[in-house]
Order: C-alpha cells, then sequence, then structure tokens
C-alpha cells in the first residue's frame, strides 16, 4: 500500500498537474486551486499561524515549528508545499500584523465553483475520515485536527459584477476579520471602493451597472484590498499604542499636592496682633503669584522627543515615530466684530469658552493629523526596507577608477 492508501483517501493520477498559485490569467484551475487550499490549509496548519513571522519562515500561536515530514513528503510535492510557503513569505507586506494568514484568505476568492468531479485531497491526519464537507458550493477548510475552521472559507467573486457587488464582497471578507473591532465595516467599504477605483477606469466605473472583468483586474483589486487594509491597520496599531504610552507618561508626571506645604500656610490663631515681625512673614501677593507660576510651569508634562512603545511586539518597532509638536497656547478670543453693542459679561465668558475649546480641538487635530503622518511614514519606510532586503543579490563588476 502506498503512501495515499495508507492515510487514506483516493491515490491521485500519477499525471497531476503540480500547482503553482499564480493569480490572474496565468492561474491554476479551478478545481486544482481548491484541492491545494485544502490541504495546505490543514498541512500548514494556517490557522495556528502567529501574527508575525521568525527569521522570515512560518512560526505559530502553539511554539510548534513547521518541520519537514517523511510521512507528508508525497502529498507535499504534489501540492507544491514549498512553492506555496514562499508565495506566503516572499512578501515585503509580511512585516505587517497577520499578513500570511489573510494572504491565505485572497487565495480564496474565486471566480469559478467547482466542478463536479471534484475529490477531496488525501488527509494529512492518519485515521481521519475524509468525508467531503460543501458550504455555499465550496469545501468547507478543516483544521488538521479535522475541526470545521473559523474565519476561513472559499469567497465566491465572480468576473461578471456591478461595482457596488464587488465593494461589499470584498469589505464582508474575512480578510483581516481578527482586527474588525478597530476597523469598522465603513472603513473597510471605503478601502474596498478605492481598490476598485484604482483598477476600473471612470468610464467603466458604474455602481449599478455590470462590468465585464478580466482575471489580472480581479486580481489586482483582491491585492489592492489585502495590502490596503494590512498598511491601515499596522499604522492604526502603532498610533494608537504611540498614544496609549503618551497618555501614561504624563499621568506618571502629575505630583499630588504636598498636605505638609498646605499646613505651613500661618493660622490666624498664630498671628499676634502686636507681632508687626509675625504678620510680614505671610506671603505676599507677589511671592503668591511667582509661587503658583513655578506650580503651573511644572505640572506641564513635557513629551520626550523620542516616545517610547515598549509594549508593541519588536516585529512591530520599526523606527521611533517622533513626539508631535507641543500644542501652542491658547489665544486670546478676538473682539466682538460689532463696534455699537459691548458685550455683556456673560455672553463675553459665553465667548471666550467658545474661542478656547474652538482653539484647543484645532490644535489636538493639528497633532494627531501629525503624528498619524509620522506613523504612515514608519510603516512605508519598513515596507521599502523589505522590499530591498527581499531582492536578489545582484553581482557587480569592478568599479571603475
Amino acid at each position: 500500500m502506498n503512501l495515499f492508501g495508507m492515510i487514506g483517501g483516493p491515490s491521485p493520477p500519477s499525471t497531476a498537474s503540480i500547482p503553482l498559485f499564480e493569480q490572474g490569467e496565468k492561474k491554476d484551475s479551478t478545481d486544482l486551486q481548491i484541492r491545494s487550499l485544502v490541504y495546505l490549509y490543514k498541512r500548514l496548519r494556517i490557522c495556528k499561524l502567529a501574527s508575525f513571522l521568525k527569521d522570515g519562515r512560518l512560526k505559530y500561536v502553539d511554539g510548534e515549528e513547521d518541520e519537514d515530514n517523511l510521512y507528508f513528503k508525497k502529498l507535499d510535492v504534489l501540492y507544491n508545499t514549498e512553492g506555496f510557503k514562499k508565495k506566503l513569505v516572499e512578501e515585503n507586506y509580511r512585516i505587517t500584523i497577520d499578513f500570511t494568514k489573510n494572504k491565505f484568505r485572497s487565495f480564496c476568492i474565486l471566480s469559478e465553483y467547482p466542478s463536479e468531479s471534484l475529490t477531496r485531497p488525501s488527509s494529512p491526519v492518519k485515521g481521519q475520515s475524509v468525508n467531503e464537507e460543501f458550504s455555499e458550493g465550496y469545501p468547507v477548510l478543516k483544521d488538521h485536527k479535522e475541526k470545521k475552521s473559523k474565519g476561513f472559507k472559499f469567497v465566491y467573486l465572480p468576473l461578471q459584477i456591478r461595482m457596488n457587488d464587488l465593494t461589499s464582497i470584498l469589505a464582508n471578507s474575512d480578510i483581516y476579520i481578527e482586527h474588525f473591532s478597530m476597523f469598522s465595516l465603513e472603513e473597510r467599504y471605503t478601502k474596498a471602493f478605492k481598490a476598485v477605483k484604482l483598477v476600473i477606469d471612470s468610464d467603466r466605473y458604474d455602481n449599478d451597472k455590470v462590468v465585464n472583468l478580466t482575471l489580472d483586474e480581479k486580481e489586482l483589486i483582491i491585492r489592492n484590498y489585502l495590502t490596503s487594509v494590512a498598511f491601515a491597520i499596522q499604522v492604526k496599531r502603532i498610533y494608537l499604542e504611540y498614544m496609549k504610552n503618551a497618555l501614561k507618561s504624563n499621568e506618571s508626571k502629575k505630583e499630588p499636592a504636598s498636605p505638609k506645604k498646605l499646613s505651613s500656610k500661618p493660622s490666624i490663631s498664630n498671628i499676634s496682633s502686636t507681632s508687626p515681625i509675625k504678620l510680614s512673614s505671610k506671603p505676599s501677593i507677589t511671592n503668591l503669584s511667582n509661587d503658583l507660576n513655578k506650580l503651573s510651569v511644572g505640572a506641564t508634562p513635557k513629551l520626550k522627543s523620542k516616545p517610547s512603545i515598549s509594549k508593541l511586539k519588536l516585529e512591530e518597532l520599526y523606527n521611533p515615530v517622533a513626539a508631535p509638536p507641543k500644542s501652542p497656547t491658547k489665544s486670546r478670543p478676538s473682539r466682538p466684530s460689532s463696534p455699537t453693542k459691548s458685550p455683556t459679561k456673560s455672553s463675553s465668558k459665553s465667548t471666550s469658552k467658545s474661542a478656547s475649546k474652538t482653539s484647543s480641538e484645532t490644535s489636538s487635530s493639528s497633532v494627531d493629523s501629525d503624528l498619524m503622518k509620522k506613523c504612515e511614514w514608519a510603516v512605508s519606510d519598513k515596507l521599502a526596507k523589505e522590499s530591498v532586503k527581499l531582492q536578489p543579490k545582484v553581482c557587480q563588476g569592478p568599479r571603475e577608477t
């Protein structure tokens, strides 16, 4: 009995095609894609992948390594396991969180249903059942323990489709489902809309009109959506972590009022009316003003030039995000434009509060925008460096002198 018979299930034909996992016009047949992805989801334990790679290799949350196993050797060759690994990891976006898992999900968006003759690949788990289970026209993905997966499934995206339906399919797909709590459906719709607009010309774009997509266009739209969401989530994570650490730093620098200092203030009972010397020890208005100024200045927290993002995982510390500029001092409210009427005390106070609030909100918005841009730059810079790292080394000739 050969290896396939030992594991169970039908033996693959000797002339079986080897999947290349190309997308677009060069894609493998739909049946081959499905058989390969069903096997590789189980074999590579996709649902157990960690958020980041380890030295450019797949890493798992349970700490187990993906080692070569003679037990699966023939199946690994048949389904080109090593080739698929390269497709997942040799990618500059691998530095973003959970990208490997979500790139696998992008492979599962198909434009055809499987044929009736589709057979499931042999189970890589000895003794497990090989009975096929379908959902919405596609095989159900199951993990290495034959458990149904959550957040991983095949999705049908036809080539003849209305643009609003295409946007909806992408936004409601499981791509980056791990981060839906911080990336709303509205944000996903926006990303999907932009991903489509980057590929479909404006003269072809119509929400209610059916458009005929090419396989290359479909692949590019999915790619645009995947990478734009990956980028946005990574930026947001760095931004939120910075703000959290900045808030903690500010709170730790606030010093509570000392009760000893308050008790040192002279009481009325201790002041003798016949003793001018004791009366002179009472702090003057000038001294009190100076003391208040010192307290005011001392209580203002100063942001470090290079904020710490210590709780981010090491892989996310791309480069330090510079601290935002200090908020400018609140400008005084401008005088009312009407020269005939002088404002009452209540209206003047209301105007002052309104102006101060507007100034504060504008300042905060400016700081947030500046910090967000720096976070975006940090991720873009890391992606560019990762692209260079992945480029094959080119042999250079001797320099001309």
